[in-house]
């Protein structure tokens, strides 16, 4: 049996493959024509899952070949309790800032559990891909800094720098001892020379000048830590971090360069 799942997204491409193996004597191929490299590990995936012999090869510029064969009870004796991520409906990371909105419990219809499954290894294989979630937390009650502050390393990881920020003092913080504040947060429990800097009220030219301020109180609590002796008197690092959080940082975060 020959299926053309060319141009379908997952998890079609299992569920049409499922379905035919189900149907399928044992020994009998089910063969899977898909166009992306996606389609191929997930449809290896659920073979391997089920027991079932599979190989796969690539026959053109977009066409891969995935070869399916059916073993004894179409593989229903070989499944058992696994992992959500060694059966997964991977998320095609190509595509960047793409949202992703989940409406359901499980993909496709008609076999519940392997959509349940599905659904749970999709969500698994999301937390691995690479592309960046980047969040920005902001607070109302400085009551809170520490908390945020904390909370930030919890889901940081290695593919970018402090992907999740705390971000700066604003609304009713937005005041010298504020920004002071949060500054120390951040020094004290994170990486001050990550973070983003401030952000602009949209709603006001005025707020422009905030930046200006922002920057003398960030360049006033580094000299006083230089001067405890807590930051290194190295003009080339204080340069660095201080236009960094100033604007360079910003600029690599949002991919503005």
């Amino acid at each position: 049996m020959r299926l053309d799942e060319r141009g379908k997204q997952c998890p079609l491409p299992v569920i049409e493959a499922k379905k035919a193996l189900e149907s399928s004597a044992p020994g009998e191929k089910v063969e899977v024509v898909v166009d992306n490299e996606i389609a191929v590990q997930n449809l290896t995936k659920m073979a391997d899952h089920k027991g079932f012999a599979v190989c796969s090869e690539k026959t053109g510029e977009r066409e891969f070949l995935v070869t399916i064969t059916a073993g004894e009870g179409n593989g229903e004796a070989a499944e058992a309790p696994v992992a959500a991520e060694e059966v997964t409906c991977t998320p095609d990371g190509r595509r960047k800032g793409m949202v992703v909105v989940l409406s359901s419990n499980q993909m496709g219809q008609g076999d519940e559990a392997l959509g349940k499954l599905l659904m749970k290894g999709f969500v698994f294989a999301l937390t691995q891909q690479d592309t960046l979630p980047k969040t920005i937390l902001f607070n109302l009650n400085d009551k809170d800094n520490t908390v945020l502050a904390t909370m930030l390393g919890n889901f940081q990881s290695t593919e970018a720098a402090s992907k999740i920020q705390y971000g700066p003092a604003w609304w009713f913080l937005d005041t010298m001892d504020g920004m002071t504040a949060q500054l120390k947060s951040l020094g004290n429990l994170g990486v001050l020379g990550k973070f983003v800097g401030m952000e602009t009220d949209s709603r006001s030219f005025t707020s422009y000048g905030r930046h200006a301020y922002f920057r003398r109180i960030l360049c006033a609590l580094i000299g006083r830590w230089v001067e405890q002796g807590w930051y290194a008197n190295d003009d080339a690092v204080l340069k660095e971090i201080v236009q960094g959080i100033s604007y360079n940082n910003a600029i690599a975060y949002f991919d503005f360069a």
